[in-house]
């Protein structure tokens, strides 16, 4: 799950660039599903990716105009069978 934080003086050019597609996810990252937090300049973008470094680098391209924050996620059914497979 990816965060981004931007400035009020940041909100078009953001915009512009998610619209356009100026910055895509590299191949290894897909996107998921945007969300944005009205009134707040903050989106949330649920992404499958390999690993965390895949996400890092994606991040890198919105340095200029927000910051982003990744934390690992994974479903819940998923984790309930990892979670079975470990405390046997």
């Amino acid at each position: 799950m990816c965060i981004g934080y931007w400035k009020t003086e940041n909100d078009e050019d953001l915009w512009k660039r998610l619209i356009e597609r100026k910055v895509p996810f590299p191949e290894t990252v897909k996107a998921i599903e945007y969300y944005y937090l009205p009134g707040q300049h903050q989106m949330i973008v649920i992404v499958e990716a390999p690993d965390e470094t895949a996400i890092a680098k994606s991040a890198l391209n919105w340095a200029d105009i927000a910051e982003i924050e990744y934390v690992p996620a994974i479903p819940v059914k998923e984790y309930l069978k990892l979670r079975a497979e470990l405390l046997k």
